[in-house]
């Protein structure tokens, strides 16, 4: 895939235009692009679908993606396309026309990807800061972030024990309707590498304080007894260790996606997928799930017979020589259908689109790369549209306006 013969490269960029990478540029590799995906497909004995990393913001990564994208629905209705799509910040945005971009890729994403994982550049900034203690984040450190998320949704494709899922499989359970496939994720534990160290440190001397304190009270014959109990108690902290990480995992503030405003009990989820990497067995998996329902640490809808899914990979997440987050024998990944999405999608791209095309500004740079106006309202009404289906889902589902979950979910997470 890396070959030379595979890497296809433009004479010019796409300005930050969407129309310009869509009608223009696009036009002109797009059959040479197409030739070499046929040439990779031919290889493969078992295709199972394309992921697709871009951005929606700029002129490359919305017009070309767009055009890539249908190019592929075309060729490959039935393959499952999975889209990496990183979503500009409100606060750091560096293009005046992102608004637009990012309208029209996103309506393209909801007729031309089965999948979409949502990925807020200003979440994982906000991840980078809070949790990893780096104060001024790099591309690199994000983009290490999303590499490990990527990582763990496509390990049951890359390891011989989960070879049983596939991505329709995905597909089915994650996507309960065909428009609402827009997908946030989250992962656990994110520690850095001081703030772990600090956490060793911490339960070594308790380990050694409390063990001294054992070994001056208790006879020399019950060696054996105590030897047991030593067993038992590291099972029950292994099953915390993945009741922990799953709580976090779940917290809003893990998220690669961030929501104003969470609210636990009208943000249902649709369907939820935990991958465990490491080792980790089943029972602990259904235990951290179990003790999530009944704390009502999730809201899940009542149409669905089974939200929760789980994943198990034994192989570790990797390390990388320059990573930002201590290795960890035991990491979940959560990809989760969730209603509130169309909040995030209002106020990224909705709010600030209207704000400029209520003027019409920058409006001509996209018709003279022969985008019709019609196409921006268009792509806004399929937004609406979009919305509108996120909130049918949310009012269909009952609740119950006296109970004191949603008090409950911020003493425990805020």
């Amino acid at each position: 895939m890396f070959a030379s013969e595979f890497l296809f490269c433009g004479k010019e960029d796409s300005g930050n235009n969407f129309a310009r990478g869509y009608n223009s540029t696009g036009r002109l590799m797009i059959e040479q692009v197409s030739d070499g995906i046929r040439k990779q497909v031919d290889k493969c004995e078992n295709l199972d679908g394309f992921v697709i990393p871009h951005s929606v913001a700029g002129g490359t990564g919305s017009g070309i993606g767009a055009l890539l994208l249908e190019q592929l629905a075309r060729d490959y209705k039935k393959k499952i396309k999975v889209g990496l799509d990183i979503y500009p910040s409100a606060h750091l945005s560096t293009c005046v026309m992102e608004a637009y971009n990012t309208m029209l890729a996103t309506s393209g994403l909801i007729e031309n990807t089965d999948i979409s994982l949502v990925l807020d550049n200003e979440a994982i900034y906000k991840v980078c800061k809070t949790h990893l203690g780096i104060p001024s984040p790099k591309e690199s450190n994000l983009n290490r972030l999303i590499a490990k998320v990527t990582s763990s949704f496509t390990s049951f494709l890359r390891f011989a024990n989960n070879s049983e899922v596939s991505l329709q499989d995905m597909h089915t359970y994650l996507v309960p309707f065909p428009r609402l496939h827009f997908i946030a994720t989250g992962m656990a534990p994110i520690l850095s590498l001081t703030k772990k160290e600090s956490v060793i440190v911490e339960e070594v001397t308790t380990t050694s304080g409390s063990g001294f304190r054992a070994a001056a009270t208790l006879p020399n014959h019950n060696e054996e007894n105590k030897s047991n109990e030593n067993n038992n108690n590291n099972n029950n902290n292994n099953g915390n260790d993945v009741l922990q990480i799953t709580e976090e995992c779940i917290n809003p503030r893990q998220w690669f996606v961030e929501y104003k405003q969470f609210d636990p009990i009208k943000d249902i989820y649709m369907s939820i997928y935990l991958n465990y990497r490491g080792e980790v067995k089943s029972k602990e998996a259904n235990s951290a799930i179990m003790s999530i329902k009944e704390h009502k640490k999730a809201t899940l809808v009542g149409w669905s017979p089974a939200c929760f899914k789980i994943g198990l990979c034994n192989v570790p997440a990797a390390t990388l020589p320059d990573d930002d987050v201590a290795p960890a024998s035991k990491t979940v990944t959560m990809i989760a259908n969730n209603a509130g999405m169309h909040r995030m999608l209002v106020k990224r791209i909705c709010l600030p689109f209207d704000l400029m095309y209520s003027l019409r500004s920058f409006v001509h740079w996209y018709v003279y790369e022969a985008l019709e106006e019609s196409e921006l309202f268009s792509a806004r009404e399929n937004m609406g549209f979009l919305e509108r289906d996120y909130s049918d889902v949310v009012t269909e589902y009952p609740f119950d306006d006296d109970n004191d979950e949603l008090e409950e979910f911020n003493h425990n997470y805020f």
